[in-house]
């Protein structure tokens, strides 16, 4: 694509495959400018890419975002976390430097409320549904690490 956002992914490579199945690969690049198909593990991979970055992709394993991070990055807009919350490795000061930050805390609190308010049958209830979605989208090793996160 020619167009849109310069888009970066920080995070392990094992989440990347459990996460962005091919489809959602393509989609990203009708929206936006991948730097690379393979996400980065650390900030200091993207070398000069960095002042370029608009929009930073997330998930389990990307290191913490403070000011020196965000002020490499001069024209970052989004940070799009695919996973929980963000509060554990996204410095407070970030929050208050204009740039908008989003992830997938509501999708993620399904199963954890279910279980609270079902006991073992919601657990298991929404195991087995992690499982059914899996098999329509793919079956992988965090398949199994997800049905067991559960209980």
């Amino acid at each position: 694509m020619t167009g849109g956002p310069i888009t970066a992914m920080i995070m392990h490579p094992v989440v990347k495959e459990e996460l962005l199945r091919e489809a959602h690969l393509q989609r990203l690049e009708r929206s936006c400018r991948l730097v690379d198909g393979m996400p980065f593990r650390n900030f200091d991979a993207l070398g000069e890419q960095s002042g370029r970055i608009q929009v930073l992709i997330t998930s389990w394993g990307c290191p913490p975002i403070d000011r020196a991070v965000v002020a490499g990055m001069p024209g970052l807009k989004l940070i799009a976390h695919l996973a929980g919350s963000v509060k554990g490795f996204i410095e407070d000061s970030v929050w208050r430097m204009g740039i908008q930050i989003t992830n997938a805390v509501a999708a993620n609190a399904v199963p954890v409320v279910c279980s609270f308010l079902f006991g073992p049958a919601g657990a298991w209830g929404a195991a087995i549904g992690n499982v059914i979605g899996d098999f329509f989208g793919g079956i992988g090793p965090g398949s199994l690490f997800g049905f067991a996160g559960n209980f």
